[in-house]
């Protein structure tokens, strides 16, 4: 599924359903959390979940963190791999460019389009539409589902440096070390510096 960060996710849905998109009821958990200085505080999120009817096996969701500088303390941002965040986020396969009005009010963006692609840019990161060749030229494998239409296929994660990556037996293509879908779950996992 691909999901966005959310300033209001009950909002996000009420948008949603004018536009016409199938929603579901908003999802929303919680729990207590100590902080390093021994203060409590709730720890959650507010879900909101579409579909485009056009990709039935491709899930889409915003997130609305109730305290998001919880999760952004040192100790859970520190990675061997020197992960920094989700550069990009692929969907391909058949119709995956039919998709564009769909994302475009998902994100609320206009999108960047070339001959084979096109970039939706989001405060955090980067939604590509691709036609088959486009992935496959961006990570040197076709897309894993070619019977299930559009879907998501890859991601990229930017990494501080690619170095303690280079003996894991990923796959270079271009700039990107490839973790190849049969190795992760059904999806392309890109890494880039």
């Amino acid at each position: 599924m691909v999901v966005l960060g959310s300033k209001d996710a009950v909002a996000d849905r009420l948008a949603w359903q004018e536009s016409g998109f199938p929603t579901y009821l908003p999802l929303e958990f919680s729990r207590m959390a100590e902080l390093p200085d021994g203060t409590e505080t709730r720890v959650g999120f507010v879900l909101a979940l579409t579909h485009s009817p056009a990709a039935p096996w491709l899930g889409h969701f915003v997130c609305q963190h109730f305290t998001p500088d919880y999760y952004e303390q040192p100790q859970y941002l520190d990675h061997a791999n020197t992960a920094l965040s989700v550069r990009e986020v692929w969907v391909a396969g058949p119709g995956a460019l039919d998709l564009v009005g769909h994302f475009a009010t998902f994100t609320g963006l206009t999108g960047r389009k070339s001959r084979e692609t096109v970039h939706f840019d989001t405060d955090t990161g980067t939604i590509t539409l691709a036609t088959d060749l486009a992935f496959q030229n961006a990570f040197g494998v076709v897309p894993p589902h070619p019977h299930g239409g559009a879907h998501l296929a890859g991601l990229s994660i930017a990494c501080a440096s690619l170095e303690p990556l280079r003996k894991c037996g990923l796959v270079e293509v271009g700039d990107r070390l490839v973790l190849p879908p049969e190795r992760a779950f059904g999806t392309a996992i890109a890494f880039t510096a």
